[in-house]
């Protein structure tokens, strides 16, 4: 019998990547897949980066839940804590619909209220680093290297934008702290072994 892992039915949430790191462990042969994180993804790095962990599971996809409307996510977050994933869910619906700059003001205006939100402060670096504004980037991912100096993705995130700056050797050590704190992060392995290259 298919077994299809649906985190949300469950009350689970997570990344994409533990959310795949539970249904391997539990022998699930599919997920659902959170459209509005996955179009984001595309969007700010590419449908090859948003595919892999995906492909490399070999997981099946069972449904996604079409994105809610800017309604929908206001009344989640009327109901949740800032920095909740409701924060980021609204966020990502922003993104996703091409409004940037309502965006990063929504998430700016959430760490004020939550100034140890990680994921806010993950998500404002993920943007500035698209928008190749590095100043930027790297006050969001420093803030968020100070709630966790070992953090992978604060680490990827860094080393993307040191790399992007032209130096290969800070940028590697921050790719090999990402490899460390998670061995099989293939983009961690293929953007250090591109900064050893330079």
């Amino acid at each position: 019998m298919f077994k299809n892992l649906n985190p949300s039915a469950l009350g689970l949430s997570g990344h994409q990547s533990e959310v795949i790191e539970l249904a391997l462990t539990y022998g699930f042969g599919g997920m659902d897949l959170n459209m509005v994180e996955f179009a984001t993804r595309v969007k700010l790095r590419g449908m090859p980066y948003a595919r892999r962990l995906i492909d490399s599971a070999k997981l099946r996809l069972g449904t996604f839940a079409l994105p809610a409307g800017e309604y929908e996510y206001k009344a989640a977050v009327s109901l949740d804590p800032p920095g909740s994933p409701a924060s980021i869910a609204l966020a990502d619906y922003y993104l996703a619909t091409n409004r940037t700059d309502e965006a990063k003001r929504f998430l700016q205006e959430t760490l004020e209220k939550a100034p140890d939100a990680a994921v806010v402060l993950q998500r404002l670096a993920e943007i500035a680093l698209a928008e190749q504004n590095y100043d930027e980037c790297r006050k969001s991912v420093e803030a968020l290297l100070r709630l966790n100096p070992a953090d992978p993705d604060g680490l990827m995130i860094r080393g993307q934008m040191q790399l992007a700056r032209g130096d290969a050797v800070a940028a590697s050590q921050d790719f090999q702290g990402a490899v460390k704190a998670q061995p099989n992060n293939a983009r961690a392995l293929y953007l250090l072994g591109r900064a050893y290259n330079q």
